[in-house]
C-alpha cells in the first residue's frame, strides 16, 4: 500500500517538464511556420540568413528547456480547508486557490504523447471563470483518477489529518449505462452530420492555402489557376465525379472523427455522478454531477430515426471561455436507442416523463418570420450573381416553394410545454431537437416584445440557466407573463440549489 499526501505541497509528474518544452515548441511553431517553410524551401532566404538562423534556433531551444524546467520546479497543487490550491511561475508567481464546493468541472485527457509516457492530463474548472482554471500537465492516472474523484464530489478523505489516495481502496460500485460496441460505431459513424466534416476540410484547407499562399504566391497561383480552368472547360461527367468523390471524402472523414472520438465509449453510473470515457488517439475521461447538469437534450436527424438511435447532450455549468465554444458546453452522448435516453434523462431529472404538460404552439406569425428570412437569405446571392449572369434569375422561381417548405417545416416541429417542475422545447427542421430544463435552476426570466410582437400582442420568453437558455418564441403575452411570474415564484419558495 502507497499513500499520496495531498495536503502538502506536490510537483507533478518529472515528465512534466517534457510536456512544458512541447507546448513552448508548439507556440513557436504555430507563430512562426510561415518564415520556416521560407527557410527550408526558399533558397535564397537560406543564404541571406546564412548560419545564423541556426544559432538562434539553437538558442530558442534551450531557452525552452530551461523555461520548461523553471516552470515544472515552480508549479505546485495541494488540497487544504476544503480548497484545491495550485501555485505556478518563476517570473509571475500565480495562485489560484477553488473551493471544492464550487468546482463543476475535473477531466482527464490522455493524448498519444501521454500515451506512451504513461501519464494523463488533469483539467479542472469552476463556473463563472473566463479560462480553463488548471491544468496539470503531466500526472499518474492513479492519482488523477483520486483527485478527479475527490475535488468533483466536494469532499475530502482524511487520514491522521492528511489527503490520502490508498492504492488498496475499494471503489464504489457502478453501474453500466451505455456502451459502445464496433457496430454501435459504425452506426454512429454513418448516421453523423456528413456536410459538417466537408465543411470542417473546406476551413481546414483555405487556412492552410492561404498560409501557404502568403509564401509561395506565385505557384499557389498557377495552380489555382489551372484547377479553376479545369473546372470551367470539364463536362458533366467530370462535375458529377467530383461531387460524388467529395461526398466520399465527407463520409470518410465523419467515420474517422467518430472513431478518434467515441472509441471504447463507456459511460458508467456511480452514486450521482456519470463518469464518461472515450477516445482512440486522445482517451478522455469527465464526470458529470447529476447537481451540476443544467440541461438535457436529444437529438435525431432522419438517418439517426432509421437507425433507431439518437445523440444526446448534457449541459453543465461550466467557465465563461466554455460557454463560448459549443464543442466543450455540451457532454455529447452517441448511440442512444430511446430506453438509454431513459435511463440517463431519468437519473439527472426525475420522472419528467410521467408528469402531464401544458403544451403551447407559437404563433403564425413565427412562420411567416421564418419564411421571409429564409427568402432574403436565398434570394441575395442570386440577385448579386445577376449583374454579370442574368440567366441566373431563373433560379429565384424555386426561392419561393423553398422557403415555405422550411417555414413550415420548422414551425410545425415548434413547440413547448411546461409544469410544475419542468420546461421543454421542441425544434427542428431537417432533424428533431428536445430540450428540457428543470425550473428551479432558472437564473433569469426576460420577456422581450418586438413592435411587430406587439402588433400581433405575441412576445418571447426567455429562461436563462448557468451558461444557456431556452426560449419560447412567438407564445401570447398574456401567457408569457404568466409563465414568468410562476417560474420566479418556484425559484423563490423551492429550498434546492441550482447547482
Amino acid at each position: 500500500m502507497t499513500d499520496y499526501s495531498l495536503d502538502k505541497p506536490q510537483r507533478q509528474s518529472a515528465i512534466g517538464s517534457l510536456f512544458f518544452f512541447i507546448y513552448s515548441l508548439q507556440k513557436f511553431i504555430r507563430g512562426f511556420w510561415p518564415l520556416i517553410l521560407i527557410y527550408v524551401f526558399k533558397g535564397d532566404a537560406s543564404k541571406l540568413l546564412g548560419g545564423t538562423v541556426i544559432y538562434i534556433g539553437i538558442g530558442l531551444v534551450v531557452l525552452m528547456i530551461v523555461n520548461a524546467v523553471l516552470s515544472w520546479l515552480n508549479f505546485y497543487f495541494f488540497i487544504k480547508d476544503d480548497e484545491f490550491v495550485l501555485r505556478k511561475g518563476y517570473l509571475r508567481k500565480v495562485v489560484i486557490a477553488l473551493p471544492m464546493e464550487k468546482i463543476v468541472s475535473v477531466n482527464i485527457k490522455q493524448g498519444i504523447f501521454h500515451q506512451i509516457l504513461g501519464v494523463v492530463q488533469l483539467e479542472i474548472d469552476s463556473a463563472g471563470s473566463k479560462t480553463k482554471e488548471v491544468s496539470i500537465s503531466a500526472i499518474n492516472m492513479r492519482i488523477a483518477q483520486e483527485l478527479q474523484g475527490l475535488l468533483q464530489q466536494g469532499q475530502s478523505k482524511e487520514s491522521g489529518g492528511a489527503l490520502a489516495v490508498d492504492e488498496e481502496a475499494t471503489p464504489a460500485v457502478k453501474k453500466g449505462i451505455l456502451s459502445l460496441s464496433l457496430e454501435d460505431l459504425l452506426r454512429v459513424g454513418i448516421t453523423q452530420n456528413h456536410l459538417r466534416g466537408l465543411l470542417l476540410v473546406a476551413v481546414f484547407g483555405y487556412n492552410i492555402f492561404q498560409g501557404i499562399k502568403d509564401v509561395f504566391k506565385s505557384e499557389v497561383d498557377m495552380v489555382a489557376e489551372k484547377t479553376g480552368s479545369f473546372i470551367e472547360h470539364s463536362n458533366i461527367i467530370v462535375l458529377t465525379i467530383l461531387i460524388v468523390f467529395l461526398i466520399i471524402i465527407s463520409f470518410v472523414i465523419s467515420m474517422i472523427d467518430t472513431w478518434l472520438r467515441y472509441y471504447n465509449f463507456k459511460m458508467v453510473k456511480q452514486k450521482s455522478i456519470f463518469t464518461i470515457s472515450s477516445g482512440l488517439l486522445k482517451k478522455k475521461t469527465i464526470t458529470i454531477p447529476f447537481s451540476r447538469v443544467q440541461m438535457v437534450i436529444q437529438s435525431i436527424n432522419p438517418l439517426q430515426k432509421w437507425a433507431g438511435i439518437s445523440t444526446c447532450k448534457i449541459k453543465q455549468a461550466n467557465s465563461t471561455a466554455q460557454t463560448q465554444k459549443k464543442d466543450q458546453v455540451f457532454t455529447t452522448i452517441p448511440g442512444c436507442n430511446p430506453q438509454h435516453f431513459n435511463e440517463i434523462s431519468k437519473c439527472l431529472l426525475g420522472n419528467w416523463l410521467e408528469n402531464e404538460f401544458l403544451e403551447l404552439k407559437p404563433d403564425k406569425v413565427f412562420a411567416y418570420r421564418i419564411f421571409f428570412i429564409s427568402a432574403l437569405i436565398m434570394s441575395l446571392p442570386i440577385v448579386s450573381i445577376a449583374f454579370t449572369n442574368i440567366t441566373v434569375l431563373w433560379s429565384l422561381m424555386g426561392v419561393l416553394p423553398l422557403s415555405i417548405l422550411i417555414a413550415w417545416g420548422i414551425y410545425c416541429r415548434r413547440k413547448y410545454a411546461i409544469n410544475g417542475e419542468y420546461a421543454r422545447v421542441h425544434s427542428g427542421l431537417v432533424g428533431k431537437d428536445l430540450s428540457i430544463i428543470e425550473l428551479y435552476k432558472v437564473q433569469t426570466v426576460r420577456i422581450k416584445q418586438t413592435l411587430f410582437q406587439r402588433r400581433k400582442n405575441t412576445a418571447n420568453l426567455r429562461l436563462v440557466i448557468a451558461g444557456g437558455s431556452i426560449s419560447f418564441k412567438y407564445i401570447p403575452y398574456s401567457d408569457a407573463i404568466r409563465i414568468k411570474d410562476y417560474i420566479l415564484y418556484q425559484v423563490i419558495t423551492t429550498p434546492k440549489d441550482w447547482m
